[in-house]
């Protein structure tokens, strides 16, 4: 289990792409841009684990007209989202807990979302 900056940084200096697919778990644009990259680079992707809150449109909101500076950026990002989207990996939003399980090793994830469902991710193999 690595971080995505830590991920990142071994995809770019080392061209280190997990022999299976991986769960991905987080939110914000590096998570976005790894995930991105290291479809680029020929890895794949079991699932997102989505964390950011649900409402978190109605935070950003209010700086809504101070971001139309950053035009370029915010298209950046949808471009990201689409091609992330096409994909086809499953994304499970909501996400409020997460806890890796295992012996020696991890064997799977236990995540839980906002509405209470708790479930199992298995073989995960990044972030």
């Amino acid at each position: 289990m690595l971080t995505v900056g830590a991920a990142q940084i071994l995809l770019k200096t080392a061209r280190e792409i997990p022999k299976n697919p991986a769960w991905i778990a987080g939110s914000r644009p590096l998570v976005l841009l790894y995930m991105v990259q290291l479809l680029r680079a020929g890895g794949s992707i079991a699932g997102w684990l989505d964390t950011a809150p649900a409402d978190g449109w109605r935070h950003a909101l209010p700086h809504a007209v101070s971001a139309r500076h950053a035009w370029k950026d915010i298209l950046k990002g949808l471009s990201w989202a689409r091609e992330l989207r096409r994909a086809g990996f499953p994304i499970i939003r909501g996400v409020t807990q997460l806890r890796a399980e295992g012996g020696q090793r991890m064997e799977h994830l236990v995540y839980q979302t906002a509405d209470g469902d708790s479930r199992n991710a298995s073989r995960p193999t990044s972030c």
